[in-house]
């Protein structure tokens, strides 16, 4: 369990642009979050035989997460207020992970030949509801009055087959290929209060979205090991192909398809001085696709002042990872 207070002042001069010289904000904000959390592990393995073994990981996870916050900001022009805006937002939000990670070993009876079977899997879902009023006052004066609804689920899949083939005492050559798949959707509804029905009856399209996402990626490659008392080295090389399917039916459908081929490589680098002193170098290279959050086109009026969207035109990231360790 943890419970959060949090007292925010914010303080902004605009000094750039002649519209906005001499303008200022101010905004005094307090929020609070209670969080629970369990956490749920097991580990499994067994040695079918001394060239066979079976290691399996499940782990599961449970949230609630409840949070409220209060804010006021004045927008002044001169030392005249021109804009005062008041917020209150709530939302009780829960959630659930499993996962389950299955790895099989085998030695062949050839000393450095070895097969290597990888899987790893999980599910996640969350839902909740959140509340949004908040009053802005200045040229126009206008009220909001909102709940929310939301269900956000996905599931993955990532499997790895390596295949490893001594070419001498010291050295290795590995060749692997990986599939990997996420599936998400999320599908948020948001709701005026209506005077008439004195209730939470009328669906506010433009902030609401239905959205789905599908990742697919396909990786193969190889890598040249070599092992000695005093250091080893890998080097290594991957091609990868990946899929992104981004489907929208509320508030209007729509569909947006992206492929990508990417290179790559990696590298790692163990030098041992003596028994207690290394130096390691490691770098490797990843892509990651952008999430449902990200994608997901919906305004995000949490403070109405400063609103937010995703972009379902995002494509991947791709990332260069470089780390020297030293140890003594």
């Amino acid at each position: 369990k943890s419970n959060n207070v949090t007292n925010q002042q914010i303080q902004k001069n605009f000094v750039l642009g002649q519209e906005s010289t001499g303008q200022t904000y101010d905004e005094s904000n307090t929020a609070t979050t209670e969080n629970y959390n369990h956490r749920f592990n097991m580990r499994f393995n067994y040695t079918i035989d001394s060239s066979n073994s079976i290691l399996f990981i499940p782990t599961i996870s449970t949230q609630t997460n409840e949070s409220n916050s209060y804010m006021q900001g004045q927008t002044r022009q001169n030392e005249i207020t021109s804009l005062n805006t008041t917020n209150t937002y709530g939302s009780n939000l829960s959630g659930y992970n499993l996962n389950g990670m299955l790895l099989y070993r085998h030695k062949f009876a050839k000393k450095g030949r070895t097969l290597s079977l990888f899987a790893n899997g999980g599910y996640n879902k969350n839902d909740g509801n959140t509340s949004l009023y908040a009053a802005v006052d200045g040229d126009t004066t206008y009220t909001l009055n909102q709940r929310s609804n939301f269900l956000k689920t996905g599931w993955n899949l990532n499997s790895n087959v390596n295949y490893t083939e001594p070419l001498s005492r010291k050295s290795f050559l590995q060749v692997q290929y990986g599939l990997n798949y996420q599936e998400s959707e999320s599908d948020k509804r948001t709701y005026n209060y209506s005077a008439a029905s004195s209730d939470y009856t009328d669906l506010d399209s433009l902030l609401s979205n239905t959205f789905s996402t599908d990742y697919l990626t396909n990786k193969g490659g190889i890598t040249y090991r070599f092992m000695d008392s005093a250091y080893n080295l890998n080097i290594g090389v991957d091609f990868q192909n990946a899929n992104l399917d981004n489907d929208r039916i509320l508030p209007r459908n729509n569909s947006l398809q992206r492929s990508f081929n990417n290179i790559l490589p990696n590298a790692r680098f163990q030098y041992n001085f003596n028994k207690r002193k290394n130096l390691r170098v490691f770098y490797r290279t990843s892509t990651n696709a952008p999430s449902v959050d990200q994608l997901q086109d919906v305004v995000n009026n949490t403070n109405p002042l400063q609103q937010s969207s995703g972009n379902p035109n995002l494509i991947q990231s791709y990332q260069h990872s470089l780390a020297i360790r030293y140890n003594a």
